[in-house]
Order: structure tokens, then C-alpha cells, then sequence
């Protein structure tokens, strides 16, 4: 639902519950260790409050809990759900060795799920970020495709902008931008919102690629994703929403306003400095400053 702040109350109190030698027989009968399922979707909400490295330590947590409890499904799932954190980081080397083996855990147990829908979704926005655009929309659609033959809704949405923005950057701009206002749909409709405002940032990506639709619909999207994204305290869409409007302003030759946007947006950082977000953030401001 995009309630970061909640989320983390919880991890917290799990955490603060948990005693492995009690706790680790749930497994048993719910086939969810409580921690690192919560450790596991932490690694998704610590980055998108803003805090980079504690994301990489919850994903790395729960990797070494689940490699402890020897539960193939726990395993699974912190192979796959759990490099949130790798992800945002746009770390495709320790993302995709990760995957790998969670692919091969998937087939030898028999876990669809992890090979069909979870191992594709996640690996669909590393090759987005990395130029693979042909096969970013290939592993969200097939992704997508067994999501619904089992009747999910949720990730939809994310699966559907991840496309969009790989059509819109194989030249089906319209194409593109249809499947994100599908993704947005999908969001209003079933309140599926962790990643509504990437989705909307997406869009006014798309929009300036020449599709007659000019700046000021871009500016609108820009915004938008800025005012769910501190609505939701997600400081990680912020700072990129900030980025892509600063572009857009820096393009429009409005210097300062750019640099006055995403200057206290990146100084509220304190950690992640190594991540690509704050790096194209900070070379954005050295060019705004001169």
C-alpha cells in the first residue's frame, strides 16, 4: 500500500519477537519463517525510505537466516523476493548471481513460483536499468502472464510500468504509455501503491521521447511522483523523481530552480552514497552549481 513508515514499525517488532530456537518450527506448518519473510520484503521498503545500506543488511540477514533454517520455500524466497535491495541499487552482478541459484533451487524443488513469476519480475527492472530493454519486457510479460494464470493482482501494476518503459525505449512510445496508465489503473483500483510513483516518474520519462505530448505533461508526471512519494516518505522515488525534474528544468535553462529542487533531497541522505541514484544525483548537481 505504499505505507513505508508502517511497514518498518513491523519488521521492527518481528525482529524484536523472534528467537530462532522458538520460532524456526513455524516453518512446519505456515512455510514462512516470520523474519525472513519480513527481512525479505525490508530489503524492498528500507530503500525506498531512503536508507540504501540497511536494505543490502536486511537482504543479506535474511539470505543468512534462510541458508540456517535449510527451508527450500524460505531459501527461495530470499533468493528471489529478498535482493530487493540489489535491485534499487541497480546491482545486476550480485542480483543475477542470486537469481541463478534461486532458478536452480526453483526447478530442483519443484517451486513455480520462484521460477516462473519471482526470478523474472525482479530480474525485468536490472535489465531495464542496464540497456536490455528487448528482454526487460520479456521477463515482466512472462512474469506477468503465469501471474494471472494463477488469478494475482498483486505486482501487477510494477510488472506493467516495467514494460511500458521498455516499449517506450524500443520506439512504441504509445504502446508504452498505455501500459502505465494500465499500471496506474491497476494501482487506484486495488491500492497496490509501493511503486505508484516510480510508475508515474516512468511515464513523464516516456513522454519526453517525442510523442507530441511536450514538457508540460512530463512536468506534470514529475510532480506527481514528487508528491506521492513524500506522502509515502519514500525518500528513494523521491530523489529519482527529483533527478528527472531537475533534468527537465536544467534543459529548460532553469539552473537554480533545478539545483534548489533536488539539493536538500539528496543532503537528506546519509548512507548509499556508492548507489547509482546518488551518484546521478550528485553529477547533476556539480553541473547545476557552475
Amino acid at each position: 500500500m505504499g505505507e513505508f513508515i508502517a511497514a518498518r514499525r513491523h519488521l521492527e517488532r518481528v525482529v524484536e519477537l523472534y528467537d530462532f530456537e522458538t520460532h524456526q518450527h513455524l516453518v512446519d506448518f505456515s512455510n514462512n519463517d516470520p523474519k525472513c519473510i519480513s527481512l525479505a520484503w525490508a530489503s524492498h521498503f528500507l530503500w525506498m525510505l531512503g536508507y540504501p545500506d540497511q536494505a543490502v543488511q536486511a537482504s543479506n540477514d535474511q539470505l543468512t537466516l534462510a541458508r540456517r533454517l535449510r527451508h527450500p520455500f524460505n531459501l527461495g524466497f530470499s533468493l528471489t523476493t529478498g535482493c530487493g535491495a540489489y535491485i534499487y541499487r541497480r546491482d545486476a552482478d550480485t542480483l543475477l548471481e542470486r537469481r541463478s541459484e534461486g532458478m536452480a533451487l526453483a526447478r530442483e524443488q519443484g517451486l513455480d513460483v520462484f521460477d516462473a513469476f519471482t526470478g523474472l519480475l525482479w530480474v525485468s527492472e536490472t535489465q531495464l536499468n542496464c540497456g536490455l530493454v528487448e528482454e526487460a519486457y520479456q521477463s515482466a510479460s512472462d512474469a506477468l502472464d503465469w501471474w494471472l494464470s494463477i488469478t494475482a493482482k498483486v505486482c501487477a501494476p510494477y510488472m506493467k510500468a516495467i514494460m511500458g518503459a521498455a516499449l517506450g525505449r524500443t520506439d512504441r512510445v504509445p504502446d508504452g504509455l498505455a501500459l502505465i496508465d494500465e499500471a496506474l489503473s491497476d494501482s487506484d483500483s486495488t491500492g497496490d501503491k509501493w511503486h505508484y510513483a516510480e510508475a508515474h516518474r516512468l511515464k513523464g520519462e516516456l513522454l519526453l521521447t517525442g510523442t507530441g505530448a511536450g514538457n508540460a505533461a512530463a512536468e506534470q508526471c514529475f510532480k506527481d511522483a514528487l508528491e506521492i512519494s513524500r506522502a509515502q516518505d519514500a525518500k528513494g522515488w523521491e530523489l529519482r523523481a527529483a533527478t528527472s525534474l531537475a533534468r527537465l528544468w536544467q534543459g529548460q535553462g532553469k539552473t537554480k530552480e533545478a539545483h534548489d529542487l533536488l539539493a536538500p533531497v539528496y543532503d537528506w541522505f546519509t548512507e548509499g552514497f556508492d548507489t547509482a541514484d546518488l551518484k546521478d544525483a550528485k553529477a547533476l548537481l556539480a553541473e547545476l552549481a557552475t
